[in-house]
């Protein structure tokens, strides 16, 4: 359901209507199932309320689609969104937070369909072999790149005695133009590339640094902006930049993830 809300966030370029997604733990037919009050609450905040977003909605959390994970298996509160506060939450009242919520659009609705599909996550891990990155970026080509996405460990650091990694990034990227994000494997927290050496190396070879994007915002951001052919200098700059809400950008930028000006709106009266 992440990816899927993630790539309708960007599909619908300039949503004007509240999209939810939603489901339960628990199936409709069983005799306590969370089913029922998902998709009562996810309609009813589809109609009173102006959120021009793909959303989630489980339990009691309205998150940004292109933010929320799966966090749990078993419980009835599965999907969490790590980096950003709810949208809005439900309890006696519902307290919508505008100030995180996007602005309205001014142009009219746009669907893409067109989504590039060879992308590849891994995630790396102490002693770990090239040769499966290298195999993976020998069939790109400049007309039809691979796209890797490194999730990484802390900030984006990387094993900084193999001098072979390095020099295969080298090659997939300036060879092979092939498309690398690095992201990280922390749940909460962001890319910062500029905090290790090798982080400063990695961005001296090219690669995107993926900041705060969830591993679902950041493969389906990339099959959307390669499915629109973009490449080269504006793929990386448009990878780096906030689309849809999708990663959090410095204060003096729009679209600010601040906490606050919450509006409460009692149940009774929607």
């Amino acid at each position: 359901m992440a990816y899927t809300a993630s790539a309708l966030s960007f599909m619908l370029e300039n949503l004007g209507k509240t999209v939810i997604l939603t489901g339960s733990m628990i199936p409709l037919a069983a005799p306590v199932s969370d089913a029922k009050r998902n998709l009562i609450v996810s309609l009813i905040t589809s109609v009173n309320f102006d959120i021009p977003e793909v959303c989630i909605f489980f339990n009691n959390s309205l998150l940004r689609g292109n933010r929320a994970r799966k966090m749990d298996p078993s419980i009835a509160d599965a999907f969490g969104s790590p980096n950003l506060a709810p949208l809005a939450e439900m309890g006696v009242r519902v307290n919508v937070r505008y100030n995180v919520i996007l602005p309205p659009p001014r142009r009219r609705l746009c669907v893409h369909t067109a989504m590039h599909s060879n992308i590849c996550v891994m995630v790396t891990v102490p002693g770990f072999d090239d040769s499966c990155i290298r195999a993976f970026v020998s069939h790109s080509t400049a007309e039809n790149p691979v796209a890797l996405v490194l999730a990484l460990y802390g900030s984006g650091n990387a094993p900084s005695k193999k001098k072979e990694f390095l020099e295969l990034l080298s090659y997939a990227i300036k060879e092979r133009h092939t498309v690398v994000v690095v992201t990280t494997q922390c749940m909460r927290g962001s890319v910062d590339l500029s905090q290790y050496e090798t982080g400063s190396a990695l961005r001296k070879l090219g690669v995107i640094d993926g900041r705060d994007m969830t591993i679902e915002a950041c493969v389906t951001k990339l099959a959307f902006l390669l499915g629109a052919n973009v490449r080269g200098p504006e793929l990386h700059t448009l990878m780096e930049s906030n689309l849809r809400g999708e990663l959090t950008l410095k204060q003096s930028e729009p679209y600010s993830h601040k906490i606050g000006d919450i509006k409460v709106v009692p149940i009774s009266k929607l």
